[in-house]
């Protein structure tokens, strides 16, 4: 944009908390010439999930130019009894992204589970969203060792 001599660039935006820190997982980018922009929320604290509900694990706020993005997922873990089913799935300002849940339909013995997703979101609308991946169990619960959330603009 320019504004009398000076010319400016935007380079993107940033979330900031209460106490003015800006959050290293929560930006939006301005897509430049091929440079592809990746916003990354990981986290490798142990977290128990457990119950038939879903439940948030990692989320991003993302300031869009409206172009389509593609959302990485990952949940990794161990599970201490028979798992019936483990299921991820995606959301976006709330809304469950359609075709969006991928599961993994459960084993006999206790394992370590790793269960990843690729969704492409065509055609977000320009501005804030928020996208959340979430889990939920079937009959057991996972020690979740890593969580991972990755938004890539295309």
């Amino acid at each position: 944009a320019t504004w009398s001599s000076v010319v400016y660039r935007i380079l993107g935006w940033f979330f900031m908390n209460g106490a003015q820190q800006v959050y290293d997982s929560e930006i939006g980018n301005i897509k430049e010439a091929d440079v592809a922009n990746t916003v990354q929320s990981s986290d490798q604290t142990i977290q128990n999930f457990t119950g038939a509900a879903f439940v948030q694990y990692s989320i991003i706020n993302y300031y869009g130019s409206g172009g389509d993005v593609v959302l990485f997922t990952n949940l990794s873990g161990d599970v201490a009894a028979t798992i019936a089913a483990l299921e991820l799935e995606l959301t976006d300002n709330g809304t469950l992204l359609t075709n969006s849940g991928v599961g993994d339909a459960g084993d006999n013995n206790p394992n370590i589970y790793n269960v990843s997703n690729n969704y492409l979101h065509i055609g977000p609308s320009q501005g804030t969203h928020v996208y959340r991946a979430r889990v939920k169990m079937s009959a057991s619960s996972i020690n979740a060792r890593n969580r991972k959330l990755i938004l890539m603009e295309q």
